[in-house]
């Protein structure tokens, strides 16, 4: 990178990490263990593993779902960081508090000080799948009563799932609390394998807030499940 500045240098690096495309493989101090027994500089020791935008994506997605779920809030408190952290699947770059806000920050959906931003605030109405008809004035209840509103079907997202498990298992899951129209999980294209997570889509919004609410953190192949509404 031709860079001199070691304050530039880190500024990178942490960047990089933010994103999810740079992940530490060795500490700091271990790094400088190796560095004293080889006899070389520590900036020589292979410290990082380079991230496909695959997987960043992946793990950006689980954290944001996992904020939706929680809200819509005022503030955003360290007991709420913690929860988004435990939510996470255990392959995820983000299950560290401090990452947690980091990324949130840069994704510009919480202010330094743990404030909503307008665009959280957007997400959390868009993924708002019951109607607040109990916080209404009851005059404004009870003087448009003529036709219910329609709330559009979001899929579920399901995280850390164990690499073999297959679509069949996972509506199985599903299919005991109402009608699954699809479930897609995303595979590696040279291994076939599943990425950790997949989408279903059940026929209405009852079904689905019902099924997302019992399944998550229920054993599939004696892997916790972590559910959210799809942030895609």
């Amino acid at each position: 990178l031709d860079i001199v500045d070691t304050e530039e240098y880190r500024q990178i690096i942490e960047l990089l990490q933010t994103k999810g495309l740079l992940s530490s493989q060795v500490t700091r101090s271990a790094a400088g263990s190796v560095a004293r027994r080889k006899g070389i500089s520590p900036r020589k020791v292979p410290r990082f593993a380079i991230r496909t935008p695959d997987l960043a994506q992946r793990d950006q997605r689980e954290v944001v779902n996992a904020l939706i779920s929680i809200g819509p809030l005022s503030q955003i408190r360290n007991s709420h960081y913690e929860w988004i952290r435990e939510k996470l699947s255990g392959q995820n770059i983000y299950r560290d508090t401090v990452k947690v806000r980091q990324l949130l920050r840069w994704l510009e959906l919480v202010d330094p000080g743990g404030t909503p931003t307008d665009r959280l605030a957007k997400l959390w109405t868009d993924n708002e799948d019951i109607p607040s008809v109990a916080h209404k004035p009851k005059s404004d209840v009870a003087a448009k009563p003529t036709t219910p509103s329609v709330t559009p079907v979001k899929d579920i997202y399901v995280g850390n799932l164990d690499y073999g498990a297959t679509e069949q298992e996972i509506q199985k899951m599903f299919e005991k609390f109402g009608i699954v129209v699809n479930v897609t999980i995303p595979r590696d294209s040279l291994t076939d394998r599943n990425r950790g997570y997949a989408f279903v889509r059940m026929a209405d919004s009852a079904t689905s807030l019902k099924a997302l609410t019992e399944i998550n953190g229920q054993l599939l192949r004696n892997r916790p499940l972590k559910l959210g509404w799809s942030f895609r």
